[in-house]
């Protein structure tokens, strides 16, 4: 058995110039639901006018505290929702907003933080939306060894999450620190999970994951993957419960790593949706930030699409055709005449690999 690898060039328009009028300034809130941002002396306040309203650590960019709907549901146990595991210092917190539509935070850490150095990560809430978006950009890997985002809420509050997760009602740790016995001999894990819950999908099926209670859900809706690593059948963390509901997106991790950690590029855009407790509706709009000048943003025009055949694939096995390079990863599956196509990629060369349901390997041809 062998993988079939082929280099495929993309082509687009590269040259382009991102340019913002927005001026960067500060909403005055008068009462609660007004839209806008204030500066509450540790933390920049946001309240996106629709029930959500949370708090932004200046010191190292932690969401400290995040209120749907009048209650408050931040971690009980001193943790809370934050990139790697909190960026540490020095890190600034850069408010922007239009005064109108969006609020954008920019969380930047500098060359001697020792957590993630020279790391950029955006915080965007636009006006009527009780959606968090988010986009990463590492210049390196940081220091915590994977690149995640962890959402820490009161799990008392929020309790429903995906079941072979829910470390509730265990008995204590078995194996290492991350396995945990139940009383009737299961295991629950946050490297456990379910089709039914999305609790661990495969990278290409990925959607939305999160976890519901009285009157809130709250969702990791987790948007574009170009930019993470492992591949269209690579799974990783994406929840656990304890006395914290977590709630993640990795991008990058060492769980069983398969590629070496996409750096200098932008992770996203994703989104931490607020509901009443129903799922996401999708797919979210993320095409508006393009225009809030994100470093690393490469806008629909600037990219291109790989078509072709794939031959020599058996009846009724679903194939999947890859794409990666050391700045990007792309994924399309085969029709059943095996055409395919792949679309919204980066210009650059890319190796292909055609992959079948049976073992993941063919002796297929590109």
């Amino acid at each position: 058995m062998k993988t079939i690898k082929l280099v495929c060039l993309v082509s687009a328009v590269l040259a382009f110039t991102l340019v913002s009028n927005f001026v960067p300034r500060a909403v005055t809130k008068s009462a609660p639901g007004v839209f806008g941002y204030t500066d509450i002396g540790t933390a920049y306040e946001v309240d996106t006018g629709a029930g959500l309203v949370f708090q932004v650590r200046k010191t190292d960019g932690s969401i400290i505290s995040i209120i749907y709907n009048g209650i408050e549901y931040k971690s009980t146990t001193g943790r809370f929702s934050q990139i790697a595991s909190g960026l540490g210092t020095p890190t600034t917190v850069t408010p922007e907003t239009d005064g109108a539509t969006y609020v954008k935070l920019t969380l930047q850490t500098g060359p001697t933080n020792t957590v993630a150095a020279n790391f950029t990560h955006y915080l965007i809430v636009r006006n009527g939306e009780n959606t968090i978006y988010m986009a990463t950009f590492p210049t390196a890997e940081p220091g915590v060894g994977e690149l995640r985002w962890i959402t820490r809420l009161n799990s008392a509050l929020i309790p429903n999450g995906p079941g072979p997760s829910d470390l509730h009602d265990t008995i204590g740790a078995i194996e290492s620190t991350d396995i945990f016995g139940v009383a009737d001999g299961t295991t629950r894990s946050k490297y456990y999970g379910d089709n039914v819950t999305h609790g661990k999908d495969r990278a290409m099926d990925l959607s939305f994951s999160g976890a519901t209670g009285p009157g809130i859900g709250c969702w990791m809706v987790f948007g574009n993957r170009e930019s993470s690593s492992g591949g269209p059948f690579f799974r990783d963390i994406e929840n656990q419960a304890g006395d914290d509901q977590e709630i993640y997106n990795y991008m990058n991790s060492g769980h069983n790593q398969t590629e070496p950690f996409r750096l200098n590029v932008l992770h996203g855009p994703y989104a931490l949706v607020f509901t009443s407790g129903a799922p996401p509706t999708l797919p979210i709009d993320f095409s508006w930030i393009g225009s809030l000048g994100l470093n690393g943003w490469v806008a629909p025009a600037d990219r291109g699409a790989v078509s072709g055949t794939a031959s020599g694939v058996p009846a009724g096995f679903q194939s999947v055709v890859g794409f990666a390079n050391s700045g990007a990863q792309y994924w399309t599956t085969v029709a059943a005449d095996g055409s395919y196509t792949s679309t919204g990629m980066k210009p650059g060369t890319y190796t292909a690999t055609l992959s079948t349901r049976a073992n993941w390997r063919s002796r297929a041809v590109l």
